[in-house]
């Protein structure tokens, strides 16, 4: 089964109840009509398990230094769907795992003197 990628569900997030559902439905662009010049255009909204694979592939590209930059570049767009405190953890996370990773790099290639 293929996996979307971050980026593939953003035009259909729709959270009930999120601080910013209003905000993304006012921003969706409508079908369009015919005649009016341009395509016509679909509306999606993501499913529940959609929803569920957005926030984990987020939170690991956020969390995880394995992810690369694309990964967390791509996250920024969406860190609005979290709650700030789990954004500061995450965050927190990642700057572990990287101090660990330079730990060992600094043990592999001690200071000449």
């Amino acid at each position: 089964m293929a996996r979307a990628g971050v980026g593939a569900c953003r035009a259909g997030v729709d959270l009930p109840g999120h601080a910013h559902a209003d905000e993304a439905r006012a921003a969706r662009t409508p079908p369009a009509e015919a005649g009016d010049g341009g395509p016509e255009r679909t509306a999606h909204r993501i499913t529940a398990a959609g929803r569920r694979e957005l926030l984990d592939l987020l939170r690991g590209a956020v969390a995880d230094p394995g992810t690369g930059f694309d990964a967390l570049n791509a996250a920024f767009g969406f860190l609005h769907l979290l709650e700030r405190a789990e954004v500061v953890a995450l965050f927190e996370m990642r700057a572990g795992a990287l101090r660990g990773r330079l730990a060992v790099a600094q043990e592999d290639q001690p200071c000449r003197g």
